[in-house]
């Protein structure tokens, strides 16, 4: 059996490339060839599907890693909001880019004996919200239980409609397995949301067999709005884990 030293959980909220009815390719100006979010303006998305690459581009980004080598396991985390980039829809005006903040993006660990325990909270706000199409803030947060003795992850979270969430885990820095992946629902892009969240997502990972990979993820809950989406690895994933 694999000894565990680390275990890392890491969260996205993301705009994929394509969201059917509401996406456009840019024709003209720095970005063309990529899609957009139409809107009073055209809002850049992130350029991609579901990835487990740390490194993709993403609205926000949270990563907690719990180290077990000490006396007493240490969480490091990092927040991450990339650039926003609104286009005028005629293409005359130079684009607007803008970075949201991460100052309302932490986890408190709230335990690490028996189990390690960090109640995440994030929130961020849209740098330029006069022209967002669906909502002012971005938003997610709950519980993340790592738990190394009966090596597993568990989560217990909330997060909007929209954009697209996803969550992934590994051991020891190893492979990555898919925690959850949530597509907008269809025609949410129509409506302005509420603020903070309204999809729960409980689900769980198990390395069962102790050899320092998670198994597939069990979904224990979904409650609070349409379910979430749990589905096997994507071919760009498998690329993005292969390539390092």
């Amino acid at each position: 059996m694999i000894r565990i030293d680390s275990m890392t959980v890491w969260l996205n909220a993301f705009l994929p490339r394509d969201i059917t009815g509401h996406t456009t390719t840019l024709r003209d100006g720095p970005h063309a060839g990529k899609t957009a979010i139409v809107g009073a303006a055209y809002y850049v998305t992130d350029q991609r599907a579901f990835s487990n690459d740390r490194r993709a581009s993403a609205r926000m980004h949270s990563c907690f890693t719990v180290d077990f080598r000490g006396a007493v396991p240490s969480v490091g985390q990092v927040h991450r909001c990339d650039p926003t980039i609104m286009c005028e829809p005629r293409g005359d005006a130079a684009p607007r880019q803008a970075r949201s903040p991460t100052s309302r993006m932490a986890g408190v660990v709230s335990s690490v004996d028996p189990m390690v325990v960090i109640r995440l909270d994030a929130v961020t706000s849209h740098p330029f919200p006069a022209l967002t199409p669906v909502a002012d803030d971005v938003a997610y947060g709950g519980d993340i239980v790592v738990d190394r003795a009966a090596r597993a992850v568990r989560v217990d979270l909330m997060v909007q409609l929209f954009p697209a969430f996803e969550g992934y885990a590994s051991i020891n820095e190893g492979p990555a397995a898919i925690l959850f992946h949530q597509a907008p629902p269809p025609g949410v892009t129509e409506l302005r949301l509420l603020p903070g969240a309204q999809r729960r997502i409980r689900c769980a990972l198990h390395d069962g067999d102790g050899d320092g990979v998670f198994d597939g993820p069990i979904a224990l809950e979904i409650a609070r709005g349409a379910p979430a989406h749990v589905s096997p690895m994507h071919d760009e994933d498998r690329r993005s884990q292969e390539s390092g």
